[in-house]
C-alpha cells in the first residue's frame, strides 16, 4: 500500500508541471513494476489518475490562457494599449489586402491592354489583306466589264454592218 500512496503524488504534481518534471514520474513508476502482484493494480491506479488529471490540467491551462488574455484589459491604460495593438494589426492587414488587390487589378489591366493591342494588330492586318483583295478583285471586275463591253460593242457593230450589207 505504501507504493500506491507514493505513486499518486508525483502523478498529480507532474500534471501541472512541464514535461521535464514528468520524467521522475516514469522512474518512480518503474520501481514498483518488478513486484508481480502489485503491478496490475498500480497500472490501473495510474491510468485512473491520468484519466482524472487530464481534464483538470486542461481546465487549469484554459484558465491561465484566459487570464493572459484578460490581463491587458484590466486597466484603462492596458485597454488603450491593446486597442492600439489591434488597430495597428487591423491597419496592417487592410494595407496588405489593398496592395494585393491593387497588384491584381494592375496585372489584369495590363493583360487586357496587351490582349486589346494584339487584337487590334490582327484586325489591322486582316483589314489590310481584305482591302488589298478588294482592290485586286475590283480591278479584275472592271477589266472584265470593259473587255466584255468592248467585245459586245464590236459584235454589235459587226452585226449591224452585216444587216446593212444584206439590205
Amino acid at each position: 500500500m505504501a507504493t500506491t500512496k507514493t505513486a499518486p503524488k508525483p502523478v498529480t504534481k507532474t500534471a501541472a508541471k512541464p514535461k521535464a518534471a514528468a520524467k521522475p514520474k516514469a522512474t518512480t513508476a518503474k520501481k514498483p513494476a518488478p513486484a508481480p502482484q502489485g503491478a496490475p493494480v498500480d497500472r490501473a491506479l495510474q491510468a485512473a489518475e491520468s484519466a482524472l488529471d487530464i481534464p483538470v490540467g486542461t481546465a487549469l491551462t484554459v484558465a491561465d490562457r484566459v487570464g493572459e488574455l484578460v490581463e491587458p484589459l484590466r486597466t484603462p491604460k492596458g485597454r488603450e494599449a491593446e486597442l492600439n495593438r489591434v488597430r495597428t494589426r487591423f491597419t496592417r492587414e487592410v494595407n496588405k489586402v489593398e496592395r494585393r488587390g491593387s497588384t491584381a487589378r494592375l496585372q489584369a489591366t495590363k493583360e487586357l491592354r496587351q490582349s486589346r493591342d494584339q487584337i487590334e494588330r490582327e484586325l489591322k492586318a486582316r483589314r489590310g489583306e481584305l482591302e488589298s483583295a478588294i482592290r485586286k478583285n475590283r480591278a479584275k471586275a472592271e477589266t472584265l466589264v470593259k473587255e466584255n463591253r468592248e467585245t459586245f460593242e464590236r459584235q454589235a457593230r459587226e452585226t449591224i454592218e452585216r444587216v446593212q450589207s444584206l439590205v
